[in-house]
C-alpha cells in the first residue's frame, strides 16, 4: 500500500485510516522513530504545547493507543512531555501518562 503525507493526517471520506508504525516510516523517510504506545489513566489530554496550560485538543482513556513521534520537552512545570499523533491530531502528552503498549 502507497501511502502520502495527506493521508496519514486527514481521513479518507468517512473512513479512518488504521496507521501502523510502519506507514509512518513510508511518509517520513525513516526519519522519525515511531513507536506504538498507550495512554495510562482516564481523560488524559494530548495538548496543543508541551504545558499543562495550552489547550487540550483531545482526551483520551486508559488504554488507548497513541503513535510517540520521538520528541521530548521539559516544559517549565518540570513535566516531560512526548509529541503523539492521537486519531487525526498530533499534539503533546505528559510522559508519566503513557506506557509501552501492552502485548496481546
Amino acid at each position: 500500500m502507497s501511502i502520502n503525507e495527506n493521508d496519514v493526517f486527514a481521513p479518507i471520506g468517512n473512513e479512518k485510516i488504521e496507521l501502523t508504525p510502519e506507514m509512518l516510516d513510508q511518509v517520513t523517510g525513516g526519519k522519525l522513530n515511531v513507536r506504538v504506545i498507550q495512554v495510562h489513566g482516564n481523560h488524559v489530554n494530548i495538548r496543543s504545547k508541551p504545558t499543562t496550560d495550552s489547550k487540550s485538543l483531545i482526551k483520551m482513556n486508559d488504554g488507548d493507543d497513541l503513535f510517540f513521534l520521538d520528541e521530548t520537552i521539559f516544559d517549565a512545570d518540570g513535566y516531560l512531555w512526548g509529541k503523539v499523533l492521537a486519531g487525526d491530531q498530533v499534539g503533546w502528552i505528559r510522559k508519566d501518562l503513557v506506557r509501552s503498549k501492552k502485548k496481546k
